[in-house]
């Protein structure tokens, strides 16, 4: 049940991100900084957004390999964690349909931060 949280969580963050921080259309860095200067309060919850959505990524994402390395020897709660990986997998590609530029520095960040704590579950 943790990791079908955890990819709702994901989306919620993901889906928020997207839209509370837009990409300016000729994008130069006076844009984007002009985009800060004059909509602090969206900027500053879209990092919030993002910073939550891609640790709670890297989580999911950590959770999931440790399961797909783990399938041998523990079958108890493998209908939950396919459940999850579908999800996760269909959240991503939606988000990804959403804003290609966003989710992928969201999913670069979560997926790095993911195998930077693999260690972590021994």
């Amino acid at each position: 049940m943790k990791s079908i949280l955890l990819v709702w969580i994901s989306f919620l963050c993901g889906y928020l991100f997207i839209n509370w921080l837009p990409i300016p259309e000729p994008l130069s860095l006076s844009n984007i900084i002009l985009e800060f200067v004059f909509n602090p309060v969206k900027v500053f919850a879209a990092a919030v957004s993002f910073f939550v959505g891609f640790i709670t990524t890297g989580i999911l994402i950590r959770d999931l390999v440790v399961f797909i390395k783990k399938t041998r020897n523990n079958n108890s709660n493998i209908l939950i964690n396919i459940v999850s990986m579908l999800l996760f997998i269909l959240v991503t590609y939606f988000l990804f349909q959403l804003g290609f530029l966003h989710m992928l520095l969201f999913f670069s960040f979560a997926f790095l931060y993911g195998m930077m704590t693999m260690g972590k579950n021994k």
